[in-house]
């Protein structure tokens, strides 16, 4: 059973990280390996998930140290000089989740020709030469969350969706994969509204409220992240009875609005895994080993599920165990 390390291992890339080379120290035989961690933003709390799993895997295996360094909020600009940063002080490895796709292609490919290993973890840069990715099948989640909304929604009506950043590979693998699930099951089905909240929440919240007075009738909500509801408050404006809310991630944050009803149905995603298989993948790369699993793309899918009322009893015993909470 994974256990929740109450007292978190907060490196940062500041006076703490003088060393201009990579670590050399060992730790009972083996080298310490000083991997990078770069989400999209500290204020996510997805993210604060997979710090705590790769922290978790960091001291299970005793000879990681982890850089957790992300912008304050989804800045691309601000992570691709992260990345550069962490080039120049010579980490063993990097794993980002990209804010957006085409910033962080040079960068990553600076940190490849610099000899680090690079993965991506959540949302990828494609074109990059990053080695893999782990993270959701994301076509296929937007497939999931769309056939719950048709189910939910007997079939037919005008939907709105609901992303973050407008040039986030994964959000917009979900939303295609959503539309073209949608066209060829569900005709009677349209997508009337895409709504860009840049991953921040107090903006998701508004704008849906915004959108629900301008468009009462609306049969649901599909989201494929779940920005608003990790607020308070964030579906007044809904009425489950007429309006059906379908988003991605299940954190305990969100927990609350499918205990009142307001939200229908959420997908999970792999948090613990963005952490734990981070760090495993980067050492097999650091050991010049390949990762077995990875399709053509470089894509090591991680599991997703369809969490419900019902079913999040069962759920929330599952997360305490990794997570403590």
């Amino acid at each position: 059973m994974r256990r929740f390390i109450g007292a978190a291992l907060v490196l940062c890339l500041a006076a703490c990280d003088e060393a201009s080379g990579p670590t050399e120290s060992t730790s009972g035989g083996k080298k310490t390996y000083r991997f990078a961690m770069v989400p999209k933003m500290r204020n996510n709390p997805v993210f604060n998930y997979a710090k705590i799993a790769a922290e978790h895997r960091a001291k299970e295996l005793g000879n990681v140290e982890i850089l957790w360094r992300g912008p304050e909020k989804g800045d691309p600009i601000e992570q691709a000089q992260i990345v550069e940063q962490l080039v120049s002080l010579k980490v063993d490895g990097i794993s980002i989740s990209c804010n957006e796709a085409e910033p962080l292609h040079e960068p990553i490919n600076k940190a490849v020709a610099a000899g680090i290993p690079v993965i991506c973890f959540d949302s990828d840069s494609p074109k990059s030469k990053r080695k893999y990715i782990y993270g959701t099948d994301d076509i296929k989640a937007g497939e999931i969350l769309a056939k719950e909304v048709a189910r939910l929604i007997g079939g037919k009506g005008e939907i709105a969706i609901l992303s973050g950043f407008s040039g986030a590979d994964n959000l917009n693998r979900r939303i295609k994969g959503a539309e073209e699930y949608l066209a060829k099951s569900h005709p009677d089905i349209k997508v009337v509204n895409k709504v860009y909240c840049n991953d921040d929440i107090a903006k998701a919240i508004d704008d849906i409220k915004a959108y629900m007075q301008v468009k009462p009738g609306l049969a649901a909500w599909l989201m494929v992240g779940g920005w608003p509801l990790f607020g308070t408050n964030a579906l007044d404006g809904v009425d489950p009875a007429k309006t059906k809310v379908v988003a991605f991630d299940a954190l305990p944050q969100e927990w609350q609005y499918l205990e009142n009803g307001k939200c229908a149905a959420l997908v999970t995603q792999d948090l613990w895994g963005w952490g734990e298989k981070s760090v495993d993948i980067l050492i097999a790369l650091s050991e010049k080993k390949e990762w077995a699993g990875a399709d053509s793309a470089g894509l090591i899918a991680a599991p997703n599920e369809v969490l419900t009322k019902e079913t999040l009893p069962e759920y929330k015993g599952r997360w305490k165990s990794w997570f403590g909470e």
